[in-house]
């Protein structure tokens, strides 16, 4: 069962109070500078915008459990934010005798902040992996006249077809084996937990851009030293 985003049992709430609220008597134009500043970081502590794969866009939310351990998170798109988090952050000051004032949702300010947390596609640091076939796999993506579609989603099909020309045995792979061998070293093709996209009703696999599995393959040559 998927977490709520704001009342999970075992996990700690998110601490609003500590997010907007301040001891500020006055606001100025440099503590207000400073107020907002804090309140960015804090949020950046629970809230980051995926910048890669099939939930670009989105927002990451951090759960902390009450116990310590790792966050758990949930990603939702920004207009679910926004209708979710409606806490709001209010200043007014002066500035060269002009009377200013922001008042606006604590989320709309974050997502608009130049300093939101942003989260991009971090290869794996491969080792000891038999990635032979992927690697072959990416290689035939990057230079075949292919009808794949990078980055976006195509047939599970045609991905099993191509994966099928990398490999010398096709016979040893399956459709779920090279799932999550696919998964496995290109983790943004991988769908949400108990989802399977479709569209139109045919299954399909989220390939990136040709950007990203170069990154992936550069990594594959220096980092891993591959089994066969």
């Amino acid at each position: 069962m998927p977490l709520s985003i704001e009342n999970t049992s075992g996990y700690a709430a998110i601490d609003w109070h500590a997010i907007i609220d301040h001891n500020y008597g006055t606001f100025t134009p440099e503590s207000v500078r400073a107020y907002l500043s804090g309140v960015n970081e804090k949020m950046n502590k629970y809230f980051a915008v995926i910048m890669f794969g099939q939930s670009f866009g989105q927002i990451r939310v951090a759960h902390y459990s009450r116990t310590g351990s790792v966050p758990n998170f949930v990603t939702i798109s920004m207009s679910k934010a926004r209708s979710l988090f409606s806490k709001c952050v209010c200043v007014r000051w002066v500035e060269n005798g002009k009377r200013k004032k922001i008042f606006k949702k604590v989320i709309d300010f974050w997502i608009d902040s130049s300093n939101r947390k942003e989260l991009y596609f971090q290869p794996n640091a491969f080792t000891q992996i038999k990635s032979q076939p992927v690697k072959r796999f990416i290689e035939l993506l990057m230079t075949s006249k292919s009808s794949l579609i990078l980055p976006g989603l195509n047939t599970r099909t045609s991905v099993y077809e191509l994966f099928e020309n990398a490999v010398t045995t096709p016979t040893d792979w399956n459709p779920k084996s090279i799932s999550q061998e696919l998964y496995r070293v290109i983790p943004c093709s991988r769908p949400s937990t108990g989802k399977r996209v479709r569209k139109k009703g045919i299954a399909m696999i989220f390939l990136p851009s040709k950007e990203i599995l170069c990154t992936i393959l550069q990594s594959l040559n220096d980092n891993t030293r591959i089994l066969f």
